[in-house]
């Protein structure tokens, strides 16, 4: 058995009494959270660093306008895949943009299309999270 075929089999061990729906919230409500409670601890903190730098510098860019319900609403649904960075930032702001008249900034499109990547890649990691707590829980068993 090579070393990396060692390491997957003990991170599946880990994970064996994982509620598979808990970990997919837990990676909804802080990018890495839900690969963090299955034990996966240096993926967790890269996941985490990547997501939310996404998102930050994204908010950045946009000048703290990229999340708003009313503005961006199909691009909500997509920064809402962050969860609490999302709803922190939607939270701090109160949704609201600048002046409606006012020239649009292309840093604020660029902004806006980071967060949603930010979000899009975190419902992935989700998913990523459930499917290796199922797993482990099915060759626990």
């Amino acid at each position: 058995m090579t070393e990396q075929e060692a390491r997957a089999e003990k991170g599946a061990v880990r994970a064996g009494k994982k509620i598979p729906e808990l970990a997919a919230v837990l990676a909804w409500l802080m990018p890495g959270l839900g690969h963090y409670y299955l034990g996966q601890r240096s993926k967790a903190v890269i996941l985490f660093c990547a997501i939310l730098l996404a998102f930050v510098l994204g908010v950045i860019l946009a000048d703290f306008e990229a999340v708003s319900i009313p503005e961006h609403k199909y691009a909500f649904f997509a920064q809402m895949g962050s969860g609490g960075p999302t709803l922190l930032t939607l939270f701090i702001t109160g949704g609201e943009i600048g002046e409606k008249g006012r020239a649009i900034d292309p840093l604020n499109s660029i902004g806006l299309l980071y967060t949603m990547v930010a979000g899009l890649l975190n419902y992935v990691v989700a998913c990523d999270a459930y499917e290796r707590a199922a797993r482990g829980r099915h060759e626990s068993a």
